[in-house]
């Protein structure tokens, strides 16, 4: 867990509201193990500045893929995730998303793109950045009004409330999609827009 946690940590780092979540859109397929193959793996995440981590990397029954950190102070559970081919002409792509636990009716969408031994990951795509691509492909935007409300039990009443601060964009949306149509086009739309901020991340195999 704490790999993924340093891959989106880095991610969030640069982008400002929440991802793309839905249903569990995809299972994952028995022939195919996804871009990394089974193994034990040295894993960089490149320009973090921070040790290598050591993964087991297997590949279960159902599809999915496990990922169990070994080396580690603190006891961690694996954890899992499904890869499914992404059909873009001269790319190897895969849509990624989260292994549902038993009864999880939301999950996160990324992507990910091998380039040789370097893996580019966007685990979490922010939404308040891709609204535009998200309608148009026919998924909701759901503002975050949290932030622009005002109690009333915080308001004197000789004191004129105050003027909510609102950004000319929102910030904070949730972006969501029903079917994989809509998913897809916006993934597609996503990547033509040529994003930069994707994670590099070195597998190293030492073993089986």
């Amino acid at each position: 867990m704490r790999f993924r946690i340093v891959i989106v940590a880095a991610v969030a780092m640069v982008l400002s509201g929440c991802g793309w979540v839905g249903p569990p859109l995809y299972k994952g397929d028995p022939t195919d193990a996804g871009p990394i193959k089974p193994g034990l793996y040295k894993i960089d995440v490149l320009g973090d500045g921070k040790p290598a981590h050591l993964y087991r990397i297997a590949w279960l029954p159902d599809g999915s893929t496990s990922w169990t950190p070994l080396r580690s102070k603190k006891k961690e559970e694996p954890w899992r995730q499904i890869a499914v081919r992404f059909a873009v002409p001269g790319r190897q792509v895969w849509i990624l998303q989260d292994a549902p636990d038993e009864g999880q009716t939301q999950v996160d969408y990324g992507l990910a793109e091998l380039h040789a031994d370097i893996l580019w990951v966007m685990p979490f795509i922010d939404c308040d950045s891709t609204a535009e691509i998200v309608r148009a492909a026919g998924g909701e935007v759901e503002d975050n009004e949290a932030s622009n409300v005002v109690e009333a039990n915080d308001m004197s009443p000789s004191i004129d409330p105050p003027t909510p601060k609102i950004s000319e964009k929102p910030t904070g949306q949730r972006c969501r999609f029903k079917d994989r149509d809509s998913l897809e086009r916006a993934l597609r739309a996503y990547i033509a827009s040529n994003p930069t901020k994707w994670v590099r991340v070195r597998f190293k195999r030492i073993s089986d």
